[in-house]
């Protein structure tokens, strides 16, 4: 089993724009985009000023997001588009202040000096969100980090793409001066020269293979072999992700197994031994149910949670391939209670329970799967087989392996599944 096995689709559909929106009120509370909308109307008798702010605003938001078709499903996609869309609040910011400026001047004739209390609508916003945005108490981000560091061991080669592994480790290296001893090593950027360059003024002791890392590498799991044949047997090397280009499926030169958060990357015959597995047991236990607990708002943190989350189903999906089915499907559980909002654990689950033809449970957490991404195309037709041979419902049947088409229209067993689309209508 592999978190591979349940790959999605990425069809456009409306949500990221509906996210978008919802977020202008979420940032700005019910007053703000109210403004901004009469500021809009206001703003067109003045056509340099209404074009400029308008394109920005449309640029920066809906044609960025329009264009990207970027999902928002699983939850962790509406982080990564966030982040890329909060320029835009700065246009919808002005057009709020010119709004205000406006309602005061017109008040002013009437009301005089007691318009100025119209500037306390700012405050608005302000007292409305403060309990959703005050993160003075949230320290998991840091926490996080601070995990990686704890599981590193001296001199270490830290090979990062995700933002959480990157940005949680990298500040706490430069702003906190945290061990310096660790190398942090996007690896997706190494044939770049630039980036080259970067890490030998960084880490002036870092030796790597720079000249095997070129512009002829087309594609990450090229860099991969050359890190598993030239850097892993002489450096400890780790990964902060369940990268595939690093795994068995794609990569045979180093061995792939899980440590806390971390993969840990080694010589080929290195197997999960019973050492390792007693090793994540120490390190999860005692953070499993605190992370329980954490029930956060914002979007940073549960994307880390998330983290969390799939670092806790790599180690289920370990022990699975060494046949602890029980084992592993209690980790998975714990791995949904972090975080509902990841639908990796609880469609392992679902696929686990398939396989093994208990298809009740495979049935409840299938359904989970969906609670968290309705878009999960191998849960779709997964329940579309359940549906159609032991519950003897055609109809839904029909609608999800339908939608597991159109979510999946590169699935190697389409044309198959295609036949039974077929089958299910003319009986319907």
């Amino acid at each position: 089993m592999t978190l591979g096995t349940l790959s999605k689709g990425n069809p456009f559909t409306s949500d990221g724009i509906t996210f978008y929106l919802a977020s202008l009120f979420k940032y700005f509370a019910f007053i703000g985009p109210i403004l901004a909308f009469l500021d809009l109307l206001i703003s067109l008798k003045n056509t340099k000023i209404f074009t400029f702010l308008l394109l920005i605003f449309l640029l920066l938001g809906p044609l960025f997001i329009f264009i990207s078709r970027s999902p928002v499903h699983p939850f962790a996609q509406k982080g990564i588009l966030e982040r890329f869309f909060l320029p835009s609040m700065i246009p919808f910011s002005i057009w709020i202040a010119l709004e205000l400026i406006v309602i005061i001047n017109i008040f002013q004739k009437y009301l005089g000096i007691f318009s100025k209390l119209m500037l306390f609508v700012f405050l608005l916003p302000l007292f409305l969100n403060f309990s959703k945005v005050d993160q003075s108490k949230n320290m998991l981000f840091e926490e996080f980090g601070k995990d990686i560091f704890r599981i590193l061991p001296q001199d270490s080669i830290f090979l990062v793409s995700t933002d959480e592994g990157q940005m949680s480790s990298t500040y706490l290296q430069i702003a906190q001066n945290m061990r310096p001893d660790i190398k942090i090593v996007n690896y997706t950027l190494l044939i770049r020269q630039w980036y080259q360059n970067n890490l030998k003024k960084r880490y002036p002791n870092l030796v790597l293979p720079w000249q095997k890392f070129d512009q002829n590498i087309r594609s990450h799991t090229e860099t991969a072999v050359i890190i598993c044949n030239e850097i892993v047997p002489d450096n400890p090397t780790f990964l902060d992700y369940q990268y595939p280009e690093f795994q068995s499926s794609s990569n045979n030169a180093c061995s792939y197994k899980p440590i806390g958060t971390l993969i840990s990357l080694g010589l080929p015959q290195n197997k999960l031994s019973d050492e390792d597995i007693a090793k994540n047991y120490d390190f999860w236990q005692p953070k499993v149910d605190k992370l329980k607990q954490n029930n956060s708002k914002d979007i940073r943190t549960r994307t880390v949670l998330i983290a969390y989350s799939n670092s806790l189903s790599f180690l289920a999906v370990s022990l699975f391939d060494l046949n602890k089915t029980q084992q592993a499907r209690q980790l998975f559980e714990e791995a949904f209670q972090i975080s509902p909002e990841n639908p990796i654990p609880a469609g392992l689950l679902a696929k686990s329970y398939f396989d093994a033809k208990d298809f009740d449970p495979a049935l409840n957490w299938a359904e989970k799967t969906l609670t968290a991404d309705p878009d999960f195309a191998q849960v779709h037709k997964i329940l579309g087989f359940i549906y159609m041979e032991q519950k003897n419902d055609k109809k839904k049947a029909y609608f999800h392996f339908q939608k597991y088409l159109n979510l999946a229209p590169q699935a190697q067993d389409r044309d198959q599944i295609q036949k039974i689309v077929e089958k299910l209508r003319k009986e319907l």
